[in-house]
């Protein structure tokens, strides 16, 4: 495992900023590092906590298969991740992915997770926003709570001063101080 770590390394060191630019290579913020998706007939993804020490060959390989991660995020000191399957996976601790507790989705694709006030926010590409105290029926039934349905899709979404900031499509950006009206809050935040 340590050789292969260390030519995956040399592969993210070999490759030019384009390449990482133009998808080839995927970036995931996490935690305090990111998660590096490696491209090629070579499906996995390693964990570093910044570029140098992962060039130095000093990370942590996180997922070995075909799918291809789509959102993580952290939740209640683990995380969360959804993969291009549908798969959405509650782990809380370590980073080994694609394994711990499978969720419920309702058949959507998730496009990114926001935690907020003790639960986790998904964002699905259908547009629905939902909130959920556990991590389980996303989307789905109580004691999840629908947060939008509008027809702008949200393109960015962060937890800021016990609130939500949530920017739209049609260029709009809102805070919404209880995360409940995350289309009509205010812009002088």
């Amino acid at each position: 495992m340590k050789k292969l770590t260390a030519f995956l390394a040399f592969l993210l060191y070999t490759m030019s900023i384009n390449d990482i630019h133009s998808q080839q290579i995927e970036v995931l913020n996490y935690k305090d590092g990111a998660i590096f998706g490696i491209p090629f007939n070579y499906s996995g993804y390693l964990y570093c906590d910044d570029i140098n020490s992962c060039l130095k060959g000093n990370n942590e390989f996180v997922y070995n298969n075909n799918q291809k991660i789509e959102a993580i995020s952290e939740f209640n000191g683990g995380h969360i991740t959804s993969f291009s399957d549908g798969g959405i996976y509650i782990k809380d601790h370590d980073l080994e992915l694609g394994s711990g507790i499978k969720v419920r989705t309702a058949g959507q694709s998730v496009k990114f997770f926001t935690p907020f006030k003790n639960g986790i926010v998904t964002v699905f590409e259908q547009g629905g926003v939902y909130w959920s105290p556990n991590g389980y029926n996303l989307g789905g039934p109580k004691p999840t709570q629908k947060l939008y349905s509008g027809s702008q899709k949200v393109t960015a979404m962060i937890n800021y001063k016990g609130g939500l900031i949530t920017a739209f499509d049609g260029g709009g950006a809102y805070f919404s101080f209880d995360g409940k009206n995350i289309a009509g809050g205010r812009w002088d935040v």
